[in-house]
């Protein structure tokens, strides 16, 4: 999304012609986002993409021929946000290690679709208003995994305003977003480095407004 763009392009690709029609109806809601095409396979999209430019990639991963994991490492030059809308939980770690903004768990609702086009407007932004070096550190900087209903998301150390302990629990309260992240003790014990990156994996976390 440039400077002078009132909207968000986007791309939505999934082989299921229901989940397609219901990524649309979500997509039509928000005022800034706009759907220029839909792909039934990746390969479709890798084909599309070559000659036309998105924003933003709602992207399923299972799919025949080129899954979304797929697509992603072939398209990985390419200066475009993606979130993941799968059924599947199992491939959170991957993904977000291919950089993507979010990891959305089918069903989800119409508010998670929502803060999820959040994160990906604010990543836009930073990107054109702050440019592709310092958005390059904000993608690689240390994150852990939370788990936010049925969406994964990866959690940027840097936006972090402060943590307070809360008897068992410690509570993380976001600088952008002004939410209010609790996880207990044993919980964030349990949490694990990933040897081959940045991120440390939280198993449960529960999301309060503040």
């Amino acid at each position: 999304m440039s400077m002078s763009s009132s909207k968000i392009s986007c791309l939505i690709v999934d082989d299921n012609p229901i989940a397609r029609a219901s990524l649309v109806q979500l997509a039509e809601q928000i005022d800034d986002l706009e759907v220029l095409n839909e792909c039934d396979s990746g390969i479709a999209a890798y084909n599309y993409l070559q000659q036309n430019e998105v924003d933003l990639i709602l992207l399923d991963i299972e799919m025949p021929g080129m899954s979304g994991l797929d697509l992603t490492r072939n398209l990985h030059h390419k200066n475009f946000i993606i979130i993941f809308t799968t059924s599947n939980k199992e491939y959170a770690i991957e993904a977000f290690d291919l950089k993507v903004a979010d990891y959305l768990v089918k069903p989800f609702s119409s508010e998670r679709f929502l803060r999820a086009i959040d994160k990906a407007r604010d990543l836009l932004t930073r990107k054109d208003g702050e440019g592709k070096e310092e958005d390059s550190a904000i993608i690689n900087s240390e994150f852990i995994f939370i788990r936010d209903s049925n969406i994964i998301r990866r959690l940027h150390l840097d936006d972090i305003y402060y943590t307070e302990a809360m008897a068992d629990y410690v509570s993380f309260i976001l600088k952008i977003s002004f939410m209010l992240y609790m996880v207990h003790l044993n919980l964030l014990k349990a949490g694990c480095r990933h040897s081959d990156s940045s991120a440390y994996t939280v198993p449960i976390l529960s999301p309060f407004a503040t």
